[in-house]
C-alpha cells in the first residue's frame, strides 16, 4: 500500500487553476460524472484531501476532510421541467454541452498536473548540496553509476559520469536511517520525518525509491530511526534506535525492544557475518555485541568519538574517528588498520562501499561535502574536483 503521508504545501480553501497547477500538488482525477438532475459534477481524489474542479468560476476548492466533496461544475440548479419552444430547448442543450466540455477541459488539466515519479531535469550536484544536508548514501546495485543520497528533503540519484543529481521520486520527506537491501537493489529502507512534521515510521520502497509506504509505525511509534541498519547475514532482521534498541526479524513488519541502547550513541552497523553481531559507534569509541544488543564491549581502544560505522559486502567493517582518522579492519580479525588520517578538522558522517568494487567509496562530511575514492579509501578527491585528500 502506497504511504499516504506526501507533501502538501500550503494551499488555501479555494485556489486558482493556475496556481493549482502550478504548485503540482494534485495527483489523479478518479471520479468525472454528469448527473441526471442538470447538474455535472467532477472530483479529483488525493491521499489528503479533494479538489474539486468547478468550470464556472475556474476554481479548485480544497475539502480538508479527505472525504469525498463535490462541486457544481453547472450552477443552473433549476428541477423544473425545460421551456418547450425549440429555441428553448436549443439553448439549453448549447448551455449543457458548453458546460460538458469545461468539464472535460478541468479533467484534462488535473491529468496534466498531476507529479509522477518520473525523472526531473538534472541539477549540479553543487545545487543539491547547497539547498540540504545528507543523511544517508548508498551505491545503486540495479545502476552502478548512481549513487543514491537521502537528504532532508527526500531521496536524490547522483550520476557519477556527470555530477548532476535529480530527484528519485515526488517524496519530499526527511529520509533519515536511510538503508538499502543487501541483495535486492529495488528494496530501500528509511525512517525519519514527513514534511508536515512528526515521525514516518518505518517506510520501505519495493521499486526503487520512487514510492514508498508505512511497513510498521514500531514500538512506542511512530518510532524515528535516526540509526537503522539491515542485518547482511540475514536480510529479513532490521535493527533501529528509538526510545532503545529495537529488532524486527520480518523484513520490518513487526518490531520488540531489545533493551537500551549504547550511551551517546551515532551510529550502528549489523555484520555481514552473523545476525547477531551489531557495531556502535559512541562519542566514547567503538563498541562490539554478539548477542543482538543486549550487551557490548569495547571493539577498539581508542576512546574518541567515532562518527560513523560501516559493514561493508567484502565483510570489511570502517569506522572513522574523530581524530584518528578513517580505519578498516576484517570482521574476523577485528584488527583495524588506519586507511588515512587526511581529513583536517572535517570528519565523515555516512560512508557508501560499492557492492562490486570495495576499492569504490563514496563518503559524506559534517561540512555536507562529499568526496570519492577509489583506491578503498586511502585516498580522497571531492566529487567534480580533481583535488586530492
Amino acid at each position: 500500500m502506497a504511504m499516504t503521508q506526501r507533501r502538501r504545501g500550503d494551499l488555501a480553501a479555494s485556489t486558482p487553476l493556475i496556481a493549482l497547477l502550478r504548485s503540482s500538488e494534485c495527483t489523479s482525477i478518479t471520479t468525472l460524472k454528469v448527473r441526471k438532475q442538470r447538474q455535472a459534477v467532477c472530483s479529483a481524489r488525493v491521499p489528503d484531501s479533494c479538489f474539486l474542479a468547478s468550470s464556472v468560476s475556474g476554481e479548485f476548492l480544497m475539502h480538508p476532510s479527505g472525504q469525498r466533496a463535490q462541486a457544481a461544475c453547472h450552477s443552473n440548479r433549476h428541477h423544473g421541467p425545460p421551456a418547450e419552444s425549440p429555441s428553448a430547448r436549443s439553448a439549453m442543450i448549447i448551455r449543457r454541452s458548453k458546460s460538458f466540455a469545461k468539464i472535460l477541459l478541468a479533467a484534462a488539466l488535473l491529468l496534466l498536473a498531476a507529479p509522477d515519479a518520473r525523472p526531473q531535469s538534472k541539477t549540479p550536484l553543487a545545487d543539491l548540496l547547497r539547498s540540504t544536508h545528507i543523511h544517508g548514501l548508498a551505491v545503486d546495485r540495479a545502476d552502478g553509476g548512481r549513487l543514491l543520497i537521502a537528504t532532508h528533503h527526500g531521496l536524490h540519484a547522483l550520476r557519477l559520469d556527470t555530477a548532476t543529481v535529480e530527484p528519485v521520486s515526488e517524496w519530499r520527506d526527511d529520509f533519515m536511517g536511510f538503508t538499502p537491501h543487501p541483495t535486492d537493489a529495488m528494496k530501500l529502507y528509511a525512517s525519519g520525518h514527513p514534511a508536515r512534521g512528526g515521525n514516518l515510521g518505518f517506510i520501505s520502497s519495493m521499486d526503487g525509491g520512487r514510492t514508498w509506504a508505512v511497513l510498521s509505525q514500531g514500538v512506542g511509534g511512530p518510532v524515528d530511526f535516526h540509526q537503522m541498519d539491515v542485518s547482511k547475514a540475514e536480510p529479513s532482521t532490521i535493527y533501529g534506535v528509538h526510545g532503545g534498541l529495537q529488532v524486527s526479524r520480518d523484513g520490518g513488519r513487526s518490531w520488540r525492544r531489545v533493551g537500551p541502547a549504547p550511551e551517546d550513541l551515532i551510529d550502528i552497523a549489523a555484520s555481514a557475518t552473523n545476525v547477531e553481531r551489531l557495531y556502535a559507534a559512541t562519542q566514547q569509541g567503538i563498541l562490539l555485541s554478539e548477542d543482538g544488543g543486549r550487551n557490548w564491549r569495547t571493539a577498539h581502544p581508542l576512546r574518541r568519538p567515532v562518527s560513523m560505522i560501516e559493514v561493508g559486502a567484502d565483510k570489511s567493517v570502517y569506522a572513522f574517528v574523530v581524530g584518528g582518522g578513517l580505519l578498516r579492519t576484517e570482521e574476523s580479525s577485528l584488527s583495524w588498520q588506519t586507511l588515512s588520517r587526511d581529513f583536517g578538522d572535517h570528519y565523515l558522517l555516512h560512508l557508501a562501499v560499492a557492492p562490486q568494487d570495495a576499492s569504490r567509496m563514496y563518503a559524506s562530511t559534517h561540512r555536507n561535502e562529499l568526496l570519492t575514492s577509489s583506491d578503498g579509501g586511502r585516498t580522497w578527491q571531492h566529487l567534480g574536483s580533481q583535488s586530492s585528500r
